[in-house]
């Protein structure tokens, strides 16, 4: 099986040039954050690939937008990701900084014995109403 090959994300100077590639499984991660941080709408030739994830960040903190970004997900992941199998998605309130903290657990199909993790923290509106 061929090795994996992609860009990283966010894009950034490097010494490679701003689109150094990154292999195997940080390029499976840089995907997995731009599904995640891209909304339904903001690529031209594609209008349907992202999450609608950034849409909860000024929505106050609970149980309700927890179980909301969680679904918001799955459902990117089951619709455009079809390389990785996931473990586990955990999405843990954080009422402190008023964030979500999301865990997302997975195997690398170049490495099934060994699960990954993609970690992100999302800003939220802050405490319930």
């Amino acid at each position: 099986m061929a090795t994996l090959l992609g860009f990283p994300y966010p894009i950034i100077s490097t010494s490679g040039g701003y689109f150094a590639p990154v292999r195997g499984v940080n390029a499976i991660k840089a995907d997995l954050l731009q599904l995640l941080m891209t909304n339904p709408g903001e690529r031209v030739m594609t209008p349907d690939f992202g999450c609608a994830l950034r849409k909860l960040c000024f929505e106050p903190l609970d149980n309700i937008l927890t179980e909301q970004a969680r679904d918001i997900i799955i459902a990117a992941l089951t619709k455009w990701e079809p390389r990785i199998a996931v473990e586990a998605i955990n999405v843990n309130p954080d009422y402190d900084t008023s964030s979500l903290y999301i865990n997302i657990l997975f195997r690398d199909p170049m490495n099934i014995e060994s699960i990954e993790q993609l970690q992100l923290e999302l800003p939220t509106g802050g405490g319930a109403i």
